[in-house]
């Protein structure tokens, strides 16, 4: 047997807890169903059984201190909860994934799990988990003197998500991040979700059902003056209005431009609107 034989072995008797049941419960037969030498069988049955889970215990709590970093409104939400439930998530998912991997898998974890109170719990996991993605999902984007055109073909990037809500999420996620106990009723909401400019930070921004028909429309499939025409339509908007309404959404996009949260397709050398 190899070292990085032994290793994988030791590896798994560290972070799958069944496994090091069955071990330390029969090692001779359990080692017997690995590829090791009846050398390095002898010296893992000799091993501390309690020293093993110390060790074991101590790889989940750095997980677990990783994790609860990453997710500040689920860790204050759950408080005392927060640290067996993501043990048990680790008995789920035996090897560490990558740390914001680990938050997000630990998020679908906690979002099958029955949680029930508060009872916006659904929407503030979903908070979690968008929020990592705009923060860290690698978009290079290069957005600096891009101008909207009508042939343009707007594209929110990866640091940019709508998303829809059961509660007031713009208001209620920034409050329990901070570590607020907030009661709230339900409010059905809409959420422009981006990253900061060069920053390491987030903005919930609420929006209403016309922009988050526009900003979904944003794929880099239609120019800017079809996507325009197509939300006029669909609010049977007049053609007295058609005018300031064209300007309100030039004025948005172009504000998702200029913050690196949309790149612009086609040609974009002459400016549309003054």
């Amino acid at each position: 047997m190899t070292l990085l034989g032994m290793q994988t072995v030791l590896a798994r008797l560290y972070t799958d807890r069944l496994f090091r049941a069955a071990f330390f419960a029969d090692p001779m037969a359990t080692c017997a169903r690995s590829e090791l030498t009846e050398v390095e069988r002898h010296q893992l049955a000799a091993l501390d059984r309690l020293q093993v889970e110390r060790y074991a215990w101590s790889l989940q709590c750095k997980r677990l201190h990783l994790v609860r970093a990453l997710l500040p409104a689920t860790a204050h939400t759950l408080a005392e909860q927060f640290a067996p439930l993501s043990h048990k998530y680790c008995d789920t998912q035996p090897s560490a994934l990558e740390y914001v991997d680990e938050a997000i898998a630990f998020t679908t974890f906690l979002s099958v799990a029955g949680l029930t109170e508060p009872a916006y719990m659904a929407d503030l996991l979903t908070c979690e988990r968008l929020r990592l993605e705009v923060l860290y999902e690698f978009a290079d984007v290069s957005t600096q003197d891009m101008d909207i055109t009508p042939e343009a073909h707007p594209q929110l990037t990866a640091h940019a998500r709508v998303a829809a809500f059961q509660y007031d999420m713009a208001t209620l996620y920034p409050l329990v991040a901070d570590g607020a106990r907030v009661e709230a009723r339900p409010d059905p909401s809409l959420v422009l979700i981006g990253k900061v400019r060069d920053q390491l930070r987030v903005k919930w921004k609420r929006i209403n059902a016309t922009t988050a028909q526009l900003l979904r429309l944003c794929t880099g499939t239609r120019t800017v003056q079809a996507m325009i025409d197509e939300v006029a339509t669909g609010i049977r908007l007049h053609a007295e209005a058609k005018h300031a309404f064209t300007a309100e959404c030039v004025m948005l996009l172009q504000s998702l431009v200029d913050s690196a949260l949309m790149t612009l397709g086609a040609d974009t050398s002459r400016p549309w609107w003054p």
